[in-house]
């Protein structure tokens, strides 16, 4: 598989909530930092049992708006909801041996766009 297929695979898994495939997809030394709340998750156990034990309202469905990249360093930009809020999650995935071994994910609060801006802006359709 390419970089681009693993981390599409990647979220497909996680579309369907099988933390076990996604977690395949993981180098043995894999990490996922998340710098906004300083966590980090190390190995494919802390993934899984994060995942299967969040208590999030609803059970979390994610649409891929922009799968960008090379080789090594994938960007991905998801639209994620909980079964109450939208949220958008910025990823860095970094790919070596055809195993995702890094991802830097980030989730910035989402806010309604001004109405006085409407007259020069379009609303992303994702």
């Amino acid at each position: 598989m390419t970089a681009k297929e693993i981390v599409a695979a990647f979220w497909q898994a996680m579309s369907q909530r099988d933390y076990e495939a996604a977690s395949s997809l993981f180098a043995d030394d894999y990490v996922c930092e998340c710098p906004q709340h300083r966590e980090r998750i190390e190995g494919r156990e802390n993934f899984i049992g994060l995942h299967s034990h969040d208590p999030a309202p609803g059970p979390w469905q994610y649409t891929l708006c922009r799968l960008q990249g090379d080789e090594e360093k994938i960007f991905t930009e998801v639209a994620v909801h909980d079964g109450e809020r939208l949220f958008r999650t910025l990823m860095f995935h970094y790919i070596a041996d055809g195993k995702i071994v890094r991802q830097v994910e980030y989730w910035p609060e989402a806010y309604p766009p001004p109405d006085w801006r409407s007259e020069w802006v379009t609303l992303e359709p994702c």
